[in-house]
Formats: structure tokens, sequence, C-alpha cells
């Protein structure tokens, strides 16, 4: 009988050992998980904190910009300048459609007063002076007296007139009679105003071709004044 209660009191114990062990590493475990969870979660609310404090001071900073920027002179430069810019715009434009050339001529033997030619693309006019003949005076019996521009090294002829005479007359007569010129043309004929002519125009010369032998149309006398152009808008 005395070994069976010894064999009863030896196994009891170690079974209650065992189980209070076990449970007692496992609780720890799921603390620590726990609180890691919550510090990465307070990290993140910290970072969102501080981007919209970030935002709401550049929101902040660019109002203030722009009143501090309305509030100064500086508008006012900028508008200026934009008003110095269209009116510069405009006077290109402008000179594109308004052109004016003004001429003369002052020789040894000879003088043109003055010339004009306006053009704004819509309406071109040429008026020139009556020119002056001082050199040596001749009968002419054929002539062609006008205004030639430069083409090259040939002169081609912008508004000239031209006769015939069965009695030789003055070259001065002649000059005199002939050499003023008023023209107005619309733009869009182009009958006098070529595109070649106008675009020539500050090259222009006084010519008189003349024939001093009867019914002969071979020119024999010329007169050619270069027009000087002094101012050209």
């Amino acid at each position: 009988m005395a070994n069976k209660k010894e064999t009863k009191t030896t196994k009891e114990p170690v079974v209650k050992k065992s189980t209070v062990k076990k449970t007692a590493v496992k609780k720890p475990v799921k603390k620590v998980t726990e609180t890691k969870v919550i510090t990465k979660i307070e990290v993140k609310k910290d970072e969102l904190k501080k981007t919209e404090i970030v935002s709401k001071k550049e929101k902040v900073s660019l109002k203030d910009k722009l009143k501090n920027f309305f509030n100064s002179p500086q508008p006012l430069f900028v508008v200026f300048i934009f008003i110095i810019l269209g009116l510069l715009f405009y006077n290109i434009q402008y000179s594109k459609h308004d052109t004016i050339y003004v001429g003369h001529y002052t020789g040894d033997n000879g003088t043109v007063g003055a010339i004009h030619c306006f053009t704004n693309h819509k309406i071109n006019v040429f008026y020139a002076t009556t020119a002056t003949y001082d050199g040596e005076d001749k009968k002419l019996y054929a002539y062609e007296i006008g205004y030639y521009y430069e083409d090259g090294e040939d002169l081609k002829p912008f508004v000239i007139r031209s006769g015939k005479m069965d009695t030789g007359v003055s070259v001065k007569q002649i000059i005199n009679e002939n050499s003023y010129f008023n023209i107005s043309e619309l733009a869009t004929s182009k009958v006098k105003f070529t595109e070649d002519a106008m675009q020539k125009m500050d090259k222009l010369h006084f010519v008189v071709y003349g024939a001093t032998k009867k019914d002969s149309d071979v020119v024999d006398f010329v007169i050619d004044y270069p027009i000087e152009f002094d101012h050209i808008v």
C-alpha cells in the first residue's frame, strides 16, 4: 500500500508545471505586435499633418504675392510696355501701307525742283515739278520725255510723253511744256504703277531722248538727270 501512494504524488505536479510555462510564453508576443502597429499609424498621421500645414503656407504666400504685385507700381509698367509695343506694331504696319518718296535733282545743265510719289496700296500718286535745261539748246523733230527707273543697267519707262514734229522745236521748250507730271492711279490698275516700278521708285531718272534730224527715229540727243531721294518715308 505504501508503494501505490508514492506513484500518485509524483505524476500530478509534472503536468501542472508544463501547462503554466506554455501559456506564460505566448502572452508577451501579442503585446509587442500591437505596440508596433500603433506606432506606425501615429507616424503617418504626423506626416499628413505636416504636409497640410506646408500646403496652407504655400497658398497664403501666393495670395500675398499677388496682393503685393497689384498694390505695387509694377502692373502700370507692364501695361505701359504693352502700349508701347502696340504702338510700334501699329507704326510698322502703317509704314508698310503708306509710303512716300521725295526727291529732286540739281546739276550743271538743269534742275528738277521736287518729286513726290505716294502709295497706300489703295491709290498711287506721282507728282513732279517742271524741269529746267540750261545746256546747249537744239531743235528736235522727235522726242520722248519723262521718268524712267533703273532695271539693272537699263532704264525702263515709268511715266513718259512722246511726239513728232514736221518742224524742229527747241529742247528747252519741249522740257518746259512736257516735264510736269501729276498722275494718280488705283493700286489695282497697275498700268503705270506696276510692282516692278514701285519696288524701284527710289531709282528714278528724268530723261529726254531726241532726234535732231527730220523724219528720223534715230536718237542722237540725250538728257539724263538721276533723281536724288533725300527723304523716304
